[in-house]
Formats: structure tokens, sequence, C-alpha cells
């Protein structure tokens, strides 16, 4: 519902995977979409790149562990984006499958960052976390 006067309006958001209730959100001043922060996985997402697909077979990172050190021996890679997944990736093709160096070209962002995940949890967790650690500032 809206209530044009107060500039407020309710809008239902249901859960992105799995099973689970809408939730009534009521917005009393403005609602953001920051879906554009959301990744754009490989494995949901087509690249956003034009390459021959007679020479270049893409695929995303979890299909490296169909290859076998024997296959990847004479094969080069290209891994594209700097986070832990991109890491992860470069990782695996040297120790796994034992892919020299000069047959990986890694493209990474001119100012890449990484957060340390291990203690945030869920993005809500985070978010509980940091609005009660504001409250308790606020209020000392």
């Amino acid at each position: 519902g809206t209530n044009a006067e107060a500039g407020e309006q309710t809008y239902s958001l249901r859960p992105r995977e799995g099973s689970g209730a809408t939730q009534p959100v009521l917005v009393r001043n403005k609602l953001v979409d920051a879906r554009f922060l959301e990744p754009d996985l490989p494995v949901h997402v087509a690249p956003k790149f034009t390459f021959d697909k007679d020479k270049v077979k893409v695929v995303p990172v979890n299909e490296l562990s169909a290859l076998s050190a024997e296959q990847a021996k004479d094969l080069c890679f290209v891994v594209i984006g700097g986070g832990k997944t991109g890491m992860d990736a470069a990782v695996y093709l040297q120790s796994s499958l034992q892919v020299a160096a000069e047959s990986i070209l890694w493209v990474v962002p001119n100012q890449a960052w990484i957060t340390a995940r291990e203690n945030i949890g869920s993005c809500l967790q985070l978010l509980h976390t940091t609005c009660a650690l504001a409250k308790q500032r606020s209020e000392a």
C-alpha cells in the first residue's frame, strides 16, 4: 500500500533462493536498490566479452576440477577477476594441476580490494551487527 502524504510505501520482499515467506517492508523515506553490488557469478551469467568459440573454451572455475594434470599440461589459461574465486583458480591451476605460471594469464582490476569474510557471516548478519554497534556508540 501507499501513504502518499507521508511518502511511505510497502514492498513485498521474497527470498532469492530456497523457500521462504514473502516479507512486507514499509519504506518511510527512500528505497535503495543495491542489487548492482551483487557479483555476476560465471556459473550463472554468460561472459560479457566476445571470443572465438572454436579457439577458446570458457568455463566457470568449478569446472577446472574436471581436468587432470595430464590434460592441463599443454593448455594456456586466462583467469579473469582478482577476487577470492580468481585467486582460488590461480592457486588450483598451479598446485593441483601443476600448470606453470607462464601458462596462466591473470586479468585483475587496477584497484582491487578484498574483504576478509571469515568473521562476517551473511550480509544480513553483517548489517545487523553494524546497526547494533552504531546504536551502542550513539547511546554511549
